[in-house]
């Protein structure tokens, strides 16, 4: 809500000291007929007979109006102090109401405050600033400005330590990387060792057989040469062929020996179930811990 301004107070002070001043703040000009002294406000017969009528000042003491240096200081200084009521912005605020810890105009002690505790701001405020009040309070202000002040240097030397932690914990990642890195690497020089192992083992054996092969297939040619049937040498062939015999049967069972030695190792990698679940985990390979820091209290 727009409230006045202060340049507006200003010209109701010097210029409408002597009308009503409710009238006043609704723009009107009345002449003010009497003064009350709760209020501390001239009140022209309109809102004097208003005055008398609400509960809340019924009982203020009116006194006729005095145009004195008294009345007009007293006058002044209560314009000049006093603030507009955010809810009835035509209304100064006047009280406080202790119980909603709340600054109140009239039309709100009226509507909301009538059984709440309240207090008239012009007599709290002069024992406020006059004792201890206005004192206590500043020395808390100047309390909390020295611990905000505190508490902001040590967040900047927190931050500090912050960037110190993060880099210790960077370096840390490095080098366990490091350390995991060449470690994966020893073991895939073995891994690559052990098929190369396995592989001269297996192509031995598969030349090995070849080399069988080769030697039967050399005898089973010669028998071959010596079971031909030419004219007039039936009977060599029949000789030779009763001596091939018996070689005939070791030939096949060298021919089976080597067809079950015509194999090959299948040769293939097997992961690490360790290995494979830390591929599979968020935080296997390492976690960022954080402990718990120190915290500044304010009250």
């Amino acid at each position: 809500m727009a409230t006045a301004s202060i340049t507006d107070k200003d010209e109701i002070v010097s210029q409408k000291l002597s009308n009503c001043q409710p009238c006043c703040i609704e723009g009107k000009q009345s002449p003010a007929a009497k003064y009350c002294r709760d209020c501390e406000e001239l009140l022209c017969s309109a809102c004097l007979d208003v005055h008398g009528k609400l509960k809340a000042t019924r009982n203020h003491q009116i006194v006729d109006k005095s145009l004195d240096a008294t009345v007009l200081e007293n006058v002044k200084e209560a314009r000049e102090v006093t603030e507009y009521c955010s809810e009835h912005t035509t209304e100064v605020i006047k009280y406080e109401c202790v119980s909603h810890e709340t600054l109140i105009c009239e039309n709100c002690f009226v509507k909301d405050h009538c059984s709440c505790n309240v207090t008239v701001i012009t007599e709290v405020s002069k024992e406020f600033i006059e004792g201890q009040g206005i004192k206590i309070f500043q020395e808390k202000l100047e309390s909390l400005s020295q611990e905000s002040n505190k508490i902001k240097g040590q967040s900047a030397e927190n931050r500090k330590v912050l960037e110190t932690y993060c880099q210790e914990a960077l370096q840390d990642i490095d080098q366990y990387c490091d350390e995991v890195n060449e470690y994966l690497a020893k073991r895939k020089e073995y891994l690559i060792s052990n098929v190369a192992e396995h592989k001269e083992i297996n192509q031995n054996n598969l030349i090995g057989i070849e080399l069988d092969c080769s030697a039967i297939q050399h005898d089973i040619d010669v028998f071959k040469d010596k079971c031909k049937v030419e004219e007039s040498k039936h009977n060599q062939v029949y000789i030779n062929v009763v001596r091939a015999k018996p070689q005939l049967n070791d030939l096949q069972k060298r021919l089976a020996d080597t067809a079950q030695q015509n194999k090959v190792d299948r040769i293939h990698f097997q992961r690490d179930d360790t290995i494979q679940t830390v591929l599979t985990s968020t935080q296997a390979f390492g976690r960022i811990g954080c402990n718990l820091g120190k915290y500044f209290k304010m009250f």
